[in-house]
């Protein structure tokens, strides 16, 4: 049996739309399960919520996202070295993905963004290098940590502005660190970078220089011998002259250098915002169906606001020292317009491929549109295992076996969950210790097309329509 030249032709047309068809059915996007995987976290299910992760996030173009989400459920779980394992392998991969394939750059061009292999944001790659360090600290291992804050500063040079890369909680984290390694001169450098890049916060309606911060750069000065900077810092913050480096009112720094410890908690709380995709659907003169979908941010309630630090007799507020919703959305909006960029050339090239389809035969040209609408993808992937926002709360207390009480809030200050650790504290010495809190409250999980779910927008959009 012979077949005519344009039966072939209309074949190839038909076999291409099928190609198209089995790469759609390999775009369900990370929303598609990520929902289960917080339940189970929430649930404080760490291996339920590893079985998710494993059965459902292990694609090809996924494997970096993969091991950042395993590394921070491993984290959760308690399993330090695990987990920096994970992480160390994220960052080979990410050295790997610095160059994109041209073969990747092709599918998202001409299929969607998910054929694109997943890179992280730049306070993604920030917060990579805190938790490894605090999972070293967990482990006893300073001098690793310290390696960690090391990597964490040279990433923060290397960006644009280090407020969006996570700088503001990522320098203040890293002040911490050298102070609790006796480094005061390094921890002083630090704090004084963190100065600035809350001062540059995206959105500092939604974020202020935290107090403690100020307490902090106050005290050190003092005790390195800077008089003047520390008057200046003193006027400039409105700090009492006997204001605590701790909050507390009962300390003086001379006994916090001779017989008292210190305690920094540093609060995980809720979950960040997820992406969610949209479409702008519109019909070309010639009767082709023509989509475009982007990611956008949807908002996410947190259920825990604040913590209290409470141990011998003494109390502390803690304070929202990074607020990822900002950074989130910030990230979003400066990669929109080449996103939309890319959907509209997107567009056009399937645009031609339905009209050629159409030449050959009507019902290929049908088949092709339907498929080409069908493939159009926003990339909605984000290491949404991340938290919504980040607490610190300090607090200075007498050298010896002390139990904490952390006690979790909500917005109207009622309590939601409490807990006690029994710790052993040296004279001088700050410990650092960090809790990742997650519930059902903070599980709401968007609908596509639910035109009732708000959306994060940045800082300078929210600005200006107030």
């Amino acid at each position: 049996m012979s077949w005519s030249s344009g039966t072939v032709r209309r074949a190839r047309l038909f076999c291409a739309a099928g190609v198209l068809v089995l790469s759609c059915s390999g775009c369900a996007g990370y929303r598609d399960w990520a929902g289960l995987l917080e339940q189970r976290l929430a649930a404080g299910d760490y291996d339920g919520a590893l079985a998710v992760l494993e059965r459902h996030g292990r694609r090809e173009r996924d494997r970096l996202l993969y091991q950042l989400n395993r590394a921070l459920l491993l984290r959760m779980k308690g399993e330090y070295r695990a987990s920096n394992a994970a992480f160390e392998e994220a960052k080979r991969l990410m050295e790997r993905l610095e160059a994109v394939s041209v073969r990747e750059q092709a599918g998202a061009l001409t299929v969607n963004e998910l054929q694109r292999s997943y890179v992280p944001e730049d306070y993604e790659r920030t917060l990579i290098h805190v938790f490894s360090a605090l999972n070293y600290l967990a482990l006893d291992q300073p001098l690793e940590a310290r390696v960690e804050v090391l990597q964490l500063d040279q990433h923060l040079r290397q960006v644009k502005s280090e407020a969006e890369a996570g700088g503001a909680f990522g320098r203040y984290f890293s002040g911490l660190l050298f102070e609790a390694l006796g480094e005061r001169d390094q921890a002083l450098v630090a704090y004084r970078q963190a100065r600035l890049a809350y001062a540059d916060y995206p959105d500092p309606d939604a974020l202020a220089m935290p107090r403690q911060l100020q307490r902090d750069l106050l005290r050190l000065t003092r005790a390195l011998g800077l008089i003047e900077e520390a008057r200046r810092l003193q006027q400039d913050f409105g700090l009492e002259s006997d204001d605590a480096p701790s909050g507390s009112q009962v300390d003086s720094e001379k006994e916090h250098a001779s017989s008292s410890a210190e305690v920094a908690l540093i609060l995980f709380s809720g979950l960040v915002p997820p992406k969610r995709e949209v479409w702008i659907d519109a019909v070309t003169e010639d009767g082709t169906l023509v989509t475009v979908a982007l990611p956008e941010l949807a908002a996410r309630p947190i259920h825990v606001q604040g913590l209290s630090l409470e141990a011998a007799g003494r109390q502390a507020r803690g304070e929202v020292v990074e607020d990822l919703a900002v950074l989130a959305a910030e990230a979003l909006a400066r990669r929109r317009p080449l996103m939309l960029a890319r959907a509209l050339a997107r567009a056009a090239l399937k645009h031609e491929a339905v009209a050629r389809a159409r030449q050959e035969h009507a019902g290929a040209g049908l088949l092709m549109n339907v498929v080409t609408a069908a493939t159009e993808r926003a990339d909605t992937r984000s290491w949404s295992l991340l938290p919504g926002q980040i607490h610190l709360v300090r607090l200075s207390l007498p050298a010896g076996w002390q139990r904490l009480r952390v006690v979790l809030l909500d917005g109207a200050g009622r309590r939601v969950q409490q807990r006690s650790w029994r710790v052993h504290l040296a004279a001088g010495e700050l410990r650092l210790l960090a809790w990742h809190w997650i519930d059902d409250e903070d599980l709401v999980w968007p609908q596509e097309r639910d035109a009732a779910q708000p959306v994060i927008q940045p800082a300078a959009q929210r600005r200006t329509t107030h």
